[in-house]
């Protein structure tokens, strides 16, 4: 966006060099990373090819400006590929966390079991040793309201 000025000035009202440049791409890329990838590596080869116009006093836009084209391509290039790397890890991610967590909840039985066992005869130690109902526990189904209940 900010070339656009210099780009502007080095060729006025040239519309077909300014496309040459993307201006009628830029808007539609959006957050597509992979197509902006794409454009500014043709932002860059355009750049290198109009150099000269681009880089008098009067536009400014130097050498160091369109290095900087290319040096911003390839960050997001590499953070791209490492987003996409990291999806593609995911799945080993999450299997290696819940064998982890699993181990962790297998030791945690245990402790439970031996403190229930230890603590039978003392009810208030022996809850202590309890753990918590999981979602998947099952709970009793209440058929009857309270005055059915009252009732019966």
């Amino acid at each position: 966006q900010d070339s656009k000025r210099s780009i502007r000035r080095a060729f006025p009202r040239n519309i077909t060099i300014w496309n040459e440049f993307g201006f009628d791409d830029y808007n539609a890329l959006g957050r597509k990373q992979t197509e902006m990838i794409q454009f500014m590596k043709r932002f860059h080869t355009t750049a290198v090819k109009y150099s000269a116009e681009l880089g008098v006093p009067a536009v400014n836009f130097t050498a160091a400006k369109i290095d900087e084209i290319e040096t911003r391509r390839a960050a997001l290039d590499a953070a791209n590929n490492a987003q996409e790397k990291f999806k593609k890890d995911l799945p080993t991610f999450t299997r290696e966390r819940t064998e982890k967590l699993n181990a962790v909840w297998n030791i945690c039985t245990e402790v439970g079991s031996v403190g229930k066992s230890l603590f039978k005869k003392d009810y208030a130690k022996h809850l202590h040793y309890l753990l918590p109902e999981g979602e998947e526990t099952e709970k009793p189904i209440v058929s009857k309201t309270v005055r059915e209940a009252a009732i019966v």
